[in-house]
């Protein structure tokens, strides 16, 4: 599309093309059931008078996060340091996206990405659940209590892991948004690097996800 655009336009040195899909795929609960999930897909492509094609596959996907923060401080007021079981903690319903933008020989799958997102997130979530999914998807998410930041950074390390193969130049977007439950105010944070600046990073350290 870039290129028909320059081609069409020739008083136009650059030429941008984005494209926003809804998009569902069949998933299983935490329980086996079979369920079919909706994302969002992102694409877009910047070409250049030049002949410089740049391409970008991304998606969005709805999830689950608990706080970390709180789940200390109830144990704390409760007096409780091993219940045995996680403790309860103020819930979040979390979008995650991961975006990677790269020239125009490099292939990524849409669903790999939905993948990572999901993971990246204290648990996935679901239109539908039975009661017994439910519970599961909240001990899920509170096994694995994560901050805005913390999603963030799963994601990125998560693309370096998962992405060997991708060249140093490819830019890796993540972005993680919390629609918080106790406050007025949504939580985010993202960030924007190129692969070879998050393989030095983790080069030094490795995150746990």
């Amino acid at each position: 599309m870039v290129k028909k655009l320059l081609v069409k336009h020739e008083y136009a040195m650059n030429a941008y093309v984005t494209i926003t899909a809804e998009y569902f795929r069949p998933r299983k609960t935490p329980s086996g059931r079979d369920t079919l999930e909706g994302y969002t897909l992102l694409a877009g492509a910047t070409g250049t008078r030049d002949g410089e094609i740049r391409k970008t596959i991304g998606c969005e996907a709805v999830g689950m996060t608990a706080c970390p923060c709180a789940q200390e401080t109830v144990g704390e007021l409760l007096n409780v340091e091993d219940p045995g079981f996680p403790m309860m903690s103020h819930n979040q319903r979390n979008v995650c996206s991961i975006v990677i933008t790269t020239g125009p020989e490099e292939n990524i799958e849409a669903d790999d990405l939905i993948d990572l997102a999901e993971k990246s997130v204290s648990s996935p979530t679901f239109e539908l659940l039975k009661r017994e999914d439910e519970g599961r998807v909240v001990i899920n998410a509170h096994e694995n209590t994560r901050f805005v930041e913390d999603v963030v950074r799963n994601g990125l390390t998560l693309v370096v892991t998962n992405f060997q193969k991708l060249p140093d130049s490819c830019e890796v977007k993540v972005s993680s948004d919390s629609e918080e439950s106790i406050h007025k105010h949504n939580a985010y944070a993202e960030r924007t690097a190129t692969m070879g600046e998050l393989r030095e990073e983790f080069a030094q350290k490795i995150p746990a996800v």
